[in-house]
């Protein structure tokens, strides 16, 4: 179900999934713009209880230093507040594009003095994706023992 578009995002409900699903398309945004629609994606995750997230990146474009910085300090925090426990992860093509996604996600991530625990899986197949996420607890907390076989930040094994 379609909850929200722009020239560079599309975020849907994917009821079977029951998870937020956003799929990145062949336009670039920064600034307020991209600010504006990564909080869409939160009032979508608040909305519908989500604790899972399918992210279609592979047509995204390179992310600013500011806006980098401005998902690591504020989007991820809120969108662990928000419930988001399980992200799976179709990376860009653009090598430009995966190091921004990378410089994100490596680094060390704190929410008023405590480590934000989102489990993110990396793949190149959205089947591969749809499947890891299916496997996963629909609202369990990071580091519960249906969190075995990814990590924060780990690359899905075998791939």
């Amino acid at each position: 179900m379609l909850y929200w578009e722009t020239r560079f995002l599309r975020i849907d409900w994917d009821e079977e999934l029951r998870c937020v699903c956003t799929a990145w398309k062949d336009a670039y945004a920064d600034g307020n713009e991209y600010r504006t629609a990564l909080d869409k994606v939160l009032d979508l995750v608040t909305l519908k209880r989500a604790s899972r997230l399918l992210g279609d990146g592979r047509r995204m474009k390179v992310i600013s230093e500011s806006d980098q910085e401005w998902v690591e300090s504020s989007w991820m925090p809120r969108s662990a507040q928000a419930g988001l426990r399980r992200s799976a992860l179709l990376l860009p093509r653009s090598a430009l594009a995966q190091l921004s996604v990378h410089s994100i996600l490596a680094r060390y991530t704190l929410y008023e003095g405590r480590s934000v625990e989102v489990i993110n899986a990396y793949f190149d197949d959205m089947s591969k994706a749809k499947e890891w996420l299916c496997k996963q607890p629909g609202g369990a907390p990071a580091g519960d023992p249906g969190a075995a076989g990814a990590r924060r930040g780990a690359r899905e094994p075998g791939r």
